[in-house]
């Protein structure tokens, strides 16, 4: 029996999961968690096979607790299963580690293939996420600034986005506020911003966050489409079939 950790702060959506993996055959829910560092405790304490993570779980953030996961060595995969859709949070989310990442659109049938393959080793990617890695790939959303920020740099934006001081952060992270604001000024000149303020504008306009300030799982069109006056695209722009095959695709290092 594979055991399943769902870490996400919405009760009734943990909930609506528990129902559903117990329908699915070899599976089953070994605990539930609504913070980030419940979760890395969890891992820590019961090594479930596969931790179900929402990205903006409330305390560490999603990416500190797959970057603790992973020191823990317990071999636990860590799939994301959350709002934020949006690239490039996937794309570095992949550059960290994780094994999954799924839309909390997914559908069922497509939820129950992703945790097979995930059970025996492979990695996944829900679909409509995947077709976005393509473009990635092929320079589709080159427009996107945000890409060219480290994972470590991302993580910092997305905190400082949420309203935390560098000496917040700092605690966090176990960092002293001299190098999370390091992060902070490298990632500025990155992005060619001069506060938080123009961050926080930059990142609502390339639809990383909303005007909450949350982070956003609405579907994006490219600067290209956008000037062309042209439909976001429903079809794949190339043929590809969870992470495994777009690795194959992304050939080059760019993963």
């Amino acid at each position: 029996m594979t055991k399943i950790l769902l870490a996400d702060h919405h009760s009734l959506f943990r909930a609506g999961m528990v129902r559903l993996i117990d329908s699915i055959g070899g599976f089953s829910v070994a605990g539930e968690v609504d913070s980030a560092e419940s979760a890395v405790e969890f891992v820590a304490k019961h090594t479930p096979d596969i931790m179900l993570l929402e990205m903006s779980i409330p305390g560490l953030s999603g990416f500190e607790t797959l970057r603790r996961v992973k020191r823990l060595h317990v071999g636990t995969r860590v799939v994301a299963l959350t709002h934020w859709t949006n690239q490039p949070l996937p794309l570095h989310a992949m550059r960290a580690g994780i094994e999954g990442y799924l839309g909390k659109d997914i559908s069922p049938a497509e939820f129950e293939t992703a945790l097979r393959k995930i059970r025996f080793g492979r990695r996944y990617i829900s679909e409509n996420i995947v077709r976005d890695l393509a473009r990635v790939a092929y320079g589709d959303l080159s427009d996107n600034p945000f890409q060219q920020l480290s994972v470590r740099e991302m993580q910092i934006m997305l905190m400082v986005l949420g309203c935390k001081s560098p000496s917040a952060i700092a605690q966090v992270l176990h960092l002293s506020a001299k190098t999370v604001n390091s992060y902070r000024y490298r990632l500025f000149e990155k992005l060619g911003v001069k506060s938080d303020v123009e961050l926080a504008i930059m990142a609502i306009q390339h639809e990383i966050v909303d005007l909450g300030g949350h982070a956003s799982g609405r579907p994006r069109t490219t600067k290209m489409q956008r000037d062309r006056k042209a439909p976001v695209a429903t079809g794949p722009a190339v043929e590809v079939n969870g992470m495994d095959d777009l690795h194959s695709t992304l050939d080059g290092g760019v993963v």
